[in-house]
């Protein structure tokens, strides 16, 4: 008995010390200290080869350091490091669902590295072998492919994170579907060498997301001061008869400073380039965001954006009360059985890091119920509640609390 207890206790402390290691890493890590975090890592991976978590962060902070830190560069060696460390992790065990996470994004990262250089069967490769290595399940590409389908012909679209980013291009390049629709992450959109790419395209690959500017203008865009910018859209005689304008009108847009350095109020390129975007298109192209976009990456646009199924539409007239979400897209989409039949998959490959995608499901039909109400259809507001009752809300995610307590409020009605 003696014995057995002494084992136990001896196993604690080795846990206990092992632990301390890979808490020292991650506080590193927060402290902005990657070199030292990974150091740590590498140390303890190889006293602990079996560890699947050691090799997971290895992945995770090599990664970071390579494109989160500094300026942001390529480099296929390190790329492959990071894979290798991710792939370690992953045949030790299947349970670190952000492992096949990285791995997905690190194979978008190649992708789209290899088509901002014209190699467009590289491009195709890594997305496909970032697929087959679980970095785009199904729940993930039935999202992304519903985000498509929210989308008219020919649009230009704002995404999100790497995670919809990849699904969407996973979508267009390997299985071709949907390449009419342009994708512009706003993660990248003050990255030069990206928007240098997007405003000349590839034939049949990526149509161009054309900005009026020549490459050597787009790289003179930097930050700079903040000048209360009004920037007026003018309305082509389409858009203008579409939405009942009158001749004269012209969109106002009030743009606001991206943040605040020194006292001073500042406009990051991004901002500058979705302006250049937004004017050279003279509303030949439909243009969206999607709903899982970053809301501080829009430039301001808020007013004029309706929600359409998983993306919100740019219109030209600010929303109000009646229009600030289309029912007819949004229900067709979100309520069909079809478009939702993998989304139990989650359960079986879970990716917490961007698994809170799918609460724009809830999030869209609240919404829509919420719409139904406002104008007295209660009988397709009830629909509406049943649908997500029987559904969406079948214990996958795990929402907030202040959702999870509105949710139970409508059922209590």
């Amino acid at each position: 008995m003696k014995k057995s207890m002494l084992i136990i206790i001896f196993i604690l402390m080795l846990n206990s010390i092992y632990g301390g290691e890979k808490q020292k890493a991650a506080d590193a890590f927060k402290n902005n200290d990657v070199k030292k975090a990974i150091n740590i890592m590498k140390q303890y991976s190889k006293e602990n080869p079996e560890d699947a978590e050691a090799y997971f962060y290895l992945g995770r902070y090599l990664h970071y350091a390579q494109y989160d830190v500094g300026k942001r560069v390529y480099d296929e060696k390190i790329s492959n490091k990071i894979i290798n460390y991710l792939d370690k992790a992953v045949s030790i065990t299947d349970t670190i669902g952000n492992a096949y996470y990285y791995i997905g994004v690190e194979y978008g990262m190649r992708g789209h590295y290899a088509f901002i250089e014209n190699d467009t069967i590289k491009s195709k490769k890594e997305f496909g072998i970032g697929r087959k290595k679980g970095g785009y399940p199904d729940w993930l590409l039935e999202y992304a492919k519903n985000v498509l389908k929210s989308c008219k012909k020919n649009a230009i679209l704002f995404t999100g994170g790497d995670a919809e980013a990849n699904s969407i291009w996973y979508l267009q390049f390997v299985k071709h579907y949907r390449r009419d629709v342009s994708v512009f992450p706003l993660g990248l959109i003050s990255y030069t060498p990206f928007v240098t790419f997007v405003n000349s395209g590839i034939d049949n690959y990526f149509i161009p997301i054309h900005t009026g500017l020549n490459d050597r203008e787009i790289e003179k865009i930097h930050p700079r001061l903040y000048k209360c910018d009004s920037a007026d859209l003018t309305i082509s005689d389409k858009v203008k008869k579409q939405y009942n304008l009158k001749d004269d009108y012209i969109m106002k847009w009030q743009l606001k400073p991206d943040y605040v350095f020194k006292g001073k109020e500042i406009i990051m390129p991004g901002t500058d380039i979705l302006l250049h975007i937004l004017k050279n298109n003279k509303w030949n192209r439909p243009v969206y965001f999607t709903v899982a976009s970053q809301p501080n990456l829009r430039g301001n646009l808020g007013d004029f954006l309706r929600t359409e199924g998983l993306c919100l539409h740019l219109l030209p007239i600010r929303k109000n009360e009646k229009i600030f979400i289309e029912p007819n897209i949004t229900a067709n989409l979100l309520m069909n059985k079809e478009n939702l039949k993998d989304y139990p998959s989650v359960k079986n490959h879970n990716m917490p890091r961007c698994n809170m995608v799918l609460i724009n499901y809830l999030n869209i039909l609240i919404e829509l119920y919420n719409y139904y109400n406002s104008i007295n259809e209660y009988n397709n507001a009830e629909k509406t509640l049943i649908f997500i009752k029987d559904n969406v809300d079948i214990g996958i995610i795990k929402y907030g609390d202040k959702i999870r307590s509105y949710l139970d409020s409508l059922y209590e009605e």
